[in-house]
């Protein structure tokens, strides 16, 4: 595994445990909003920030297979007709594709 790779799958899962882990075994008193804020915004913006982070590495490696990679995704997101681990795998799929035919 190189570096980088391990570096992403640590950050991953440092953030996992801090935003959904960790809470579960403190007992701050917050008020209801400050809870809400924390139970159901904090993990959704964590995840913007990781899919932004996907978006631009990816962008930077290989901006056409990305590009191309990212619309497929978009595509079948807003048509919600497939299950999610199928709509990444076909996006994925379409990254390889598009990734061998340019690249070799």
């Amino acid at each position: 595994m190189n570096e980088i790779l391990f570096l992403g799958v640590a950050i991953l899962f440092a953030v996992s445990v801090v935003v959904r882990i960790a809470p579960t075994f403190s007992n701050l008193n917050l008020s209801a909003r400050a809870s809400f804020d924390i139970k159901n915004i904090l993990p959704v913006a964590v995840l913007v920030n990781l899919l932004v982070y996907c978006v631009v590495s990816e962008l930077q490696h290989d901006r056409v297979a990305a590009a191309a990679g990212f619309l497929v995704l978009g595509l079948m997101l807003l048509l919600r007709k497939l299950n999610l681990l199928v709509m990444v795998m076909l996006a994925s799929a379409t990254y390889v594709a598009v990734a061998k035919t340019f690249h070799g």
